[in-house]
């Protein structure tokens, strides 16, 4: 059901709908009347337009679908406007709001310039100079309008995107950019290259927030992570998936160097003074991308079954999921 969708996939096949609706009739009605040409080209807009709502709905292809909405309605003006003239010119006016919906504030201002651009070339011999100069006018108090609004709505969708991926303690990836982010792991990783990933959670932190209080678990939780992203190597991602547990995911890196980090990370934390009269440690479990069949959920089991090994034999350790045995520093 379309109800059941996220809004931007609501939007975006009622939308495409919509303008195939607006565009039918008036495709129709030139067919009807032999003018061929902006017929059969008012038609096909209105199949990809169907076509692509299809698509949005079966594939939930966002991104690509929105570059080609756009392409489709302001193809369609312009084209529109030079086979068929001036009356045609007032169908730039909803295509520049839109575009400013469709894609980033920047992008949208350029293609907007391109746009009126065109438009005053194909119209500059077919309308009086005054007339001309008042389109153009128009069109750029649309553009800077939409402009304004739309880099207000963008910025404001940037930092509702950002709260929702982002812990607020940590600041670093949650839970749910990580879920992401593994989706997308079977279309962006390289079978060629090496990839690990690392879980690890802190020692009885259960024990810690009941002595110390929780500002001070908090404070404990925001040190590892300090320490950990003060180590990291390039091409990592540090994420906070639950209380006190983390994972890393190491792309193009090799088993050993995954090993050294993991070690040198144990030892960091355990070596950090962080509460009085007692030392923090972490547990951490390792496994290897190409060792899980280039399966993501039974890369993130493999890594999740190391660590609580690395927990069964007595913490403060890392486990591999392909070692029988923890290994201490």
């Amino acid at each position: 059901m379309l109800k059941n969708r996220p809004v931007q996939e609501q939007v975006l096949i009622v939308l495409s709908l919509a303008i195939a609706a607006i565009l039918a009739p008036f495709g129709a009605y030139r067919l009807i009347h032999a003018d061929w040409i902006i017929g059969i080209f008012d038609i096909s807009v209105t199949l990809l337009l169907i076509l692509l709502s299809i698509n949005v709905y079966e594939k939930r292809h966002i991104d690509v679908a929105k570059k080609a909405l756009s392409i489709f309605v302001f193809s369609a003006v312009l084209i529109t406007v030079y086979l068929k003239g001036k009356p045609q010119a007032v169908w730039l006016y909803p295509a520049i709001p839109l575009i400013f919906y469709l894609t980033t504030p920047l992008i949208a201002a350029r293609v907007t310039i391109l746009s009126i651009a065109v438009m005053a070339f194909l119209m500059h011999e077919k309308m009086p100079l005054f007339e001309l100069m008042t389109m153009i006018f128009t069109y750029l108090g649309t553009g800077i309008c939409s402009f304004a609004f739309g880099y207000q709505w963008h910025k404001h969708q940037q930092e509702l995107i950002a709260l929702t991926v982002t812990d607020p303690l940590t600041n670093i990836k949650n839970r749910r950019a990580f879920n992401d982010d593994l989706a997308t792991l079977t279309t962006t990783i390289k079978h060629s290259e090496e990839h690990v990933l690392l879980i690890f959670d802190i020692d009885n932190f259960k024990h810690i927030n009941d002595i110390y209080g929780h500002d001070i678990g908090d404070n404990v939780l925001i040190s590892i992570t300090e320490i950990a992203q003060s180590i990291l190597p390039e091409n990592t991602e540090l994420y906070r998936i639950g209380g006190e547990e983390f994972i890393i995911i190491f792309h193009g890196i090799t088993q050993n160097s995954a090993e050294k980090f993991a070690h040198l990370l144990r030892h960091k934390i355990a070596s950090a003074e962080m509460l009085e009269n007692q030392q923090v440690t972490i547990s951490i479990g390792v496994a290897g991308y190409q060792e899980s069949g280039y399966c993501p959920s039974k890369w993130f089991k493999r890594a999740d079954k190391a660590l609580y090994r690395a927990k069964e034999n007595g913490r403060n350790c890392v486990s591999f999921a392909s070692s029988p045995k923890p290994k201490l520093l």
